[in-house]
C-alpha cells in the first residue's frame, strides 16, 4: 500500500513502550505513527473513529485495553467503510478481515531456544549472537481486494494468503 504515509494507532498507557518503538519505526521508514490514547476500554470507539479520518492505514497492536472482539468489529466495520487497511499482530485478525499481520512464528522460535539450550548443555556457554526473531507474514487476499490494493509476487512468495 504505497500511498500509506499517516499510520494511526489507539492504545492504552500500559502500551507507551511499543507506541514509542513504532514511532522511532515508522520515522526510519518515513512514515508518520499517530497515537490516541485511551484510558478505558468505551473511549475505543470514539478515540478510532477520530483517527480514521486523519490516516491511511490503522495499525492494531497487543493492547488489552484497546482490542476486544467488539472494538475489532467496529474498527473492521469502519475501517473498510474508509478502504484502510488494518496491520495487526496476529494471523486471527487476518482471518477476521484485518489487511495483514506479521506474527511470530512460534515452532522458530521454539527451535532457535532449543538449539541455544544444547549449545549451552554441550559446550558450557552460548557464543554470542544476535538471532532476530522469528515471524510469519500473512496477508487477506480478499481484504487486499476490496481495498483495491495489488499483491507484489515478491509479497506473495514470503507470506501466507488467507482468502
Amino acid at each position: 500500500a504505497p500511498q500509506v504515509k499517516r499510520i494511526g494507532v489507539v492504545h492504552h498507557r500500559s502500551s507507551n513502550a511499543t507506541v514509542r518503538e513504532g514511532q522511532k519505526g515508522a520515522a526510519l521508514h518515513g512514515l508518520t505513527l499517530v497515537a490516541r490514547e485511551v484510558k478505558k476500554r468505551d473511549e475505543v470507539p470514539h478515540a478510532l473513529s477520530a483517527l480514521l479520518s486523519k490516516v491511511d492505514a490503522v495499525w492494531l497492536i497487543a493492547d488489552l485495553v484497546v482490542v476486544t472482539q467488539e472494538s475489532f468489529e467496529y474498527l473492521l466495520t469502519k475501517s473498510f467503510e474508509a478502504k484502510l487497511p488494518i496491520l495487526a499482530y496476529s494471523k486471527a485478525f487476518v482471518r477476521g478481515g484485518a489487511l495483514v499481520a506479521l506474527s511470530p512464528d512460534y515452532v522458530g522460535i521454539g527451535v532457535a531456544v532449543a538449539e541455544l539450550a544444547n549449545e549451552i548443555v554441550s559446550q558450557g556457554n552460548v557464543n554470542p549472537r544476535e538471532v532476530p526473531p522469528p515471524g510469519e507474514l500473512f496477508i487477506n487476499s480478499v481484504t487486499a481486494t476490496r481495498l483495491g490494493l495489488a499483491l507484489p509476487a515478491d509479497m506473495r512468495s514470503r507470506a501466507h494468503i488467507l482468502p
